[in-house]
């Protein structure tokens, strides 16, 4: 499983902002998801980097850049980091997978690689996901997949009310042992997670 935190560790990330409200935001979010990065201490410093997050984007560097002025912190920066990580212009498949129930799973994957995955028993955080993916708007295609069990019509209705253009109920029955087998070869210690996981790659 390719994961944003991984692929943080494979290519060099410099954060570099001018303005330091925005330079803490963005570092508290890299922080928060155990991406790694490093920090340019003058912001037009020649840099060796394969993505540049910053709030002044150098003209003609070569880098793929972050703009922080653009995208907020939060989905949409993890989004763009993934972006930018990926070498792409454009991400083609944003995927929201869903585990319903009391502790719901929530999985991003954007082009193959976990960008976000956590449970909650707060259908609010489900629903601040799907806008900020909404928000980010730099993808080709976005899906929301949901497992079809007991309560998943409220889980379906909260997305359709963030703004997701599709959602895609996923039979839980056949994604049970797949979801068992991403929890013990991948090192998915939550179960709700796993089951998401599961069901965005279904």
């Amino acid at each position: 499983m390719r994961s944003i935190k991984r692929l943080s560790a494979e290519r060099a990330i410099v954060v570099a902002c001018g303005d330091a409200r925005v330079y803490y935001e963005v570092v508290r979010e890299l922080k928060r998801h155990s991406i790694r990065f490093a920090v340019a201490r003058e912001p037009r410093a020649k840099l060796v980097a394969d993505a540049l997050i910053t709030d002044s984007p150098p003209k003609g560097s070569g880098l793929e850049v972050v703009d922080v002025r653009r995208v907020r912190p939060g989905v949409p920066l993890l989004l763009d980091v993934c972006r930018a990580l990926l070498g792409e212009s454009i991400l083609n498949e944003v995927v929201l997978g869903v585990d319903p129930g009391e502790e719901m799973g929530v999985v991003l994957v954007a082009d193959g690689v976990l960008v976000l995955g956590f449970s909650t028993r707060d259908p609010s955080r489900l629903a601040e996901v799907a806008r900020g993916v909404v928000e980010y708007g730099r993808y080709r295609e976005f899906v929301a997949k949901v497992g079809s069990s007991p309560g998943c019509a409220s889980v379906v209705a909260a997305l359709t009310k963030a703004g997701c253009p599709r959602v895609r109920l996923v039979d839980e029955s056949r994604v049970s042992g797949l979801a068992r087998l991403y929890s013990r070869v991948l090192g998915l210690r939550d179960e709700n997670v796993a089951a998401a996981y599961a069901i965005c790659l279904a």
